[in-house]
């Protein structure tokens, strides 16, 4: 199994039963309704096992985008569209409850509570993966935030902690163009020009913060540096770089 810069899947069986729980010692659900729910998941499991889309079941995607993904190809099967139709939305209804459980959404008022699905866990071997990762220069990165003064360079006014090995403020180096776009380029990514010093705040933003905050970020990088990324052949208008840096964040 290949993927790129990422491992979505976390091999373990600990979310099946800390799900269980939940169920029943958090939100204080029947032992029969969460039965259900179980075994909702259950016969979704088997739905993504015959489409290769898990090894084993549901429990062990460990990434809430990938869970997503795969309930949409889950969801527009036909035949299981009527099986859920036939079960009044049963199945639905159980990926939702769980949904809702990987989400974290009511965690904050059951904050309390959560010490209730307390257990110890099996240690599960780990598992052997394959996935590329693009080489990508330290020394780049070092001489990036260095040169930047050791100042985020969309913010130079925030401040962060003294790092133990620079004795400078700390800050991150960032691709923006993502290195998981390597393939679609015929120049290296990892070059002066697509690497920017930012703080942990403003990096963090860039892989995380909503599009259209992004996107103002990215515009304003792309008129500061379109002359330098022409010059190491990576030049291209606006909102071709705007899908790029935008499509798949990775630092």
């Amino acid at each position: 199994m290949m993927r790129d810069e990422e491992i979505p899947f976390a091999y373990g069986t600990e979310m099946r039963e800390y799900f269980a729980r939940y169920l029943t010692e958090v939100e204080g659900k029947a032992a029969s309704t969460a039965g259900h729910y179980q075994a909702a998941l259950n016969t979704i499991s088997r739905f993504m096992r015959e489409r290769h889309l898990v090894q084993r079941d549901i429990y062990e995607i460990g990434s809430i985008e990938q869970l997503h993904a795969l309930w949409e190809i889950v969801i527009q099967d036909a035949s299981f569209q009527q099986l859920n139709a036939r079960g009044n939305r049963m199945y639905s209804a159980g990926y939702h409850q769980y949904d809702e459980f990987v989400q974290g959404h009511g965690f904050c008022e059951l904050a309390e509570r959560l010490s209730e699905l307390d257990v110890p866990m099996a240690v599960v071997k780990p598992a052997r993966m394959e996935y590329k990762v693009w080489q990508r220069s330290g020394i780049l990165r070092a001489q990036t935030i260095a040169a930047a003064g050791y100042r985020c360079e969309l913010h130079p006014e925030h401040r962060t902690f003294i790092a133990e090995r620079t004795k400078k403020p700390y800050m991150e180096a960032h691709h923006i163009i993502p290195m998981s776009q390597q393939d679609s380029f015929g120049h290296s990514l990892d070059v002066y020009a697509n690497v920017i010093c930012l703080c942990p705040i403003c990096h963090r933003l860039l892989h995380h913060g909503l599009v259209a905050e992004r996107r103002d970020i990215i515009d304003q990088i792309y008129e500061a540096r379109k002359e330098r990324f022409v010059h190491s052949g990576l030049g291209m208008g606006k909102e071709d770089f705007e899908r790029v840096a935008l499509g798949k964040c990775g630092g």
